[in-house]
């Protein structure tokens, strides 16, 4: 069943490249409806979406009734999992506007992925990354691109029904995450950091400081990583000695065979939240607070709430609210860390136990 499903898609794209070939040569343009009908359809059944079955895909959505309609909206247990804004083929879809939109679109729904195309480029973004709405970019192919016709397929292929319903998308980009961090860590490290120069100034004693500085600065080093299209291995599980373990009080609550997800009390017994302690998000330029309480409760505006999504539908005054995505918690050493981020850390230890 996969290798047709594969077979599929590569085929789809195939064709979708021709139509578009004819779309170019065409001295009028076409309509955003008409893309969407002729390119983007078409490649959604080819990911094996059920366009008629209403649970699973729906066009002009809206989250809540006073919001503007995204194009395209699929569905996985009758729950939003990802927002597709269309373009007219003709349109480019570099405007920071359209980008800002779809991502608001997306996150205020408490949707985390969201595909902003032409029907030709198609860019996915992760809506609920801490990071600028620019740095919000996973990938992008180009299916008239037919150099990079393989990749296109394997990219594409992470927004099929069937990946989006095991997450392989979400395994990627924590990688993905993880990467660009570390990428920027080594390019500001080779860009000339003293404890670089010191590390290079001992393993090479007849260098002098200053001629490493210099060589650093003439050299052109940079820091690529293939781009993943399948999940990456698990890292190794780091060792403790047995006086790193004893100050490690983690819950017990949770063991490897544990099905249930870790909720803000657990973030307290595992010390990854300490009281007196404060969670924030920022919402239409505006930065909210609220405490968390013992029982790990959260207190907003003066009401008490069970778990973070509720006080987050009560941030934002609405029915519903991804709060592990929406509010963040400020580390001890004041690097803000989403409480989605906390509970993904939990479960790998719990995991790894």
């Amino acid at each position: 069943m996969e290798a047709n499903h594969r077979t599929n898609l590569d085929s789809t794209i195939r064709t979708l490249r021709e139509q578009l070939q004819k779309i170019q040569n065409r001295t009028s343009p076409i309509s955003e409806e008409d893309t969407k009908r002729v390119l983007i359809t078409p490649l959604l059944q080819a990911l094996r979406w059920n366009i008629l079955d209403i649970d699973e895909v729906r066009n002009e959505f809206r989250s809540q009734p006073q919001d503007n309609p995204v194009d395209y909206a699929l569905f996985l247990n009758r729950a939003p999992c990802l927002f597709l804004e269309a373009k007219a083929i003709n349109h480019s879809i570099d405007e920071r506007k359209w980008l800002s939109q779809i991502v608001g679109y997306a996150a205020t729904a408490g949707v985390e992925w969201c595909v902003l195309t032409n029907g030709d480029e198609y860019r996915f973004y992760n809506a609920h990354a801490p990071v600028d709405v620019g740095n919000k970019l996973f990938k992008k192919v180009t299916i008239s691109n037919a150099a990079q016709h393989k990749d296109t397929v394997e990219v594409l292929d992470l927004i099929s029904k069937d990946r989006m319903t095991d997450k392989q998308i979400n395994i990627l980009w924590q990688a993905h995450h993880v990467d660009s961090r570390v990428k920027i860590a080594l390019n500001e490290i080779l860009q000339g950091d003293e404890s670089l120069i010191r590390l290079i100034a001992k393993r090479e004693p007849s260098l002098t400081q200053g001629d490493i500085r210099s060589s650093l600065q003439r050299a052109d080093v940079r820091v690529t990583f293939p781009m993943l299209l399948s999940q990456p291995p698990s890292p190794p599980i780091p060792q403790t000695d047995s006086k790193q373990e004893e100050n490690i009080n983690y819950s017990n609550n949770y063991t490897k065979s544990s099905t249930k997800r870790p909720a803000v009390k657990d973030f307290l017994d595992a010390g990854l939240i300490v009281l007196p302690a404060h969670i924030e998000a920022e919402y239409k330029k505006r930065v909210m607070t609220a405490s968390v309480r013992q029982d790990g409760s959260i207190l907003f505006n003066g009401s008490l709430y069970p778990t973070p999504s509720a006080a987050g539908a009560a941030a934002v005054q609405r029915q519903s609210c991804n709060g592990w995505a929406f509010w963040s918690y400020r580390d001890s050493s004041g690097q803000l860390k989403t409480l989605s981020e906390l509970r993904m850390f939990l479960e790998n230890l719990s995991v790894d136990k």
